[in-house]
């Protein structure tokens, strides 16, 4: 059974296997069938210390320094997703990186500090540099929050799903860094389809995404797409 970063929901699906046996002037079917119960439960909002820790594994997810507001839960991580502003365009617009947080994965508000905890299920990193070379660092966390009563590890395999395209974009790197110990986890191309990364996390472990960039001309858009698989166990997605 496989925990993925882009949490699906199961729709009922009932399929019959018919077979056509012809019998005289009359047709004769044999079916074979596939029932489907499905139950979802929301764990985004309506959560507090207690109930959410049955989740666990379903909790893992981006978050930022401020999406996490209890100590202990995960180490900071994610503290510039919101420094865009590193200039201003002729027009009025920035120069920088953003990060914004999309769906939620996972939330839960402490009863005992009314602090609430947020993990995400997708973000969208938004860069308009100049050509050149550029190093965005601690844009984004990942990481399995501390709240499980029976611990066990998340092995998590980060793909990139789509590749940059542009050839004036000499080089883009994901960079993914221990966020306690700052030891580098490992890196993908984002230039090259398919290229991974597999590690660890138990509870309470997040980890740091960096983002190395480098373009010798102009580049109107171009787009890549990483998808962080969870599991329970070390078996790949596919």
């Amino acid at each position: 059974m496989r925990l993925q970063g882009r949490r699906r929901a199961t729709l009922l699906v009932i399929l019959a296997a018919v077979a056509a046996l012809s019998v005289a002037n009359a047709s004769v079917f044999a079916y074979r069938t596939l029932y489907g119960n499905v139950k979802i439960a929301d764990i985004t909002q309506g959560q507090d210390q207690t109930s959410i820790t049955q989740y666990g594994l379903a909790c893992v997810g981006f978050y930022t320094s401020d999406s996490i507001e209890d100590r202990g839960v995960l180490p900071t991580a994610g503290t510039n997703y919101n420094a865009a502003p590193i200039g201003t365009t002729s027009t009025g617009g920035w120069y920088g990186v953003n990060v914004v947080p999309g769906d939620v994965a996972c939330s839960w508000t402490n009863t005992s500090t009314n602090n609430t905890n947020t993990l995400y299920k997708t973000a969208t990193v938004y860069i308009n540099v100049t050509n050149g070379d550029w190093y965005f660092k601690d844009i984004l966390g990942f990481g399995y929050p501390n709240i499980t009563s029976s611990p066990s590890p998340a092995y998590v395999t980060v793909r990139v799903e789509g590749a940059l395209s542009n050839t004036n974009i000499t080089e883009a790197l994901l960079k993914i860094y221990d966020a306690s110990s700052g030891n580098l986890r490992g890196q993908i191309d984002l230039k090259n389809n398919g290229d991974y990364i597999n590690f660890t996390l138990m509870p309470g472990q997040g980890v740091q995404i960096d983002l190395d960039l480098s373009a010798t001309g102009a580049v109107s858009l171009d787009n890549f797409t990483v998808r962080f698989y969870i599991s329970p166990s070390s078996e790949q997605p596919r």
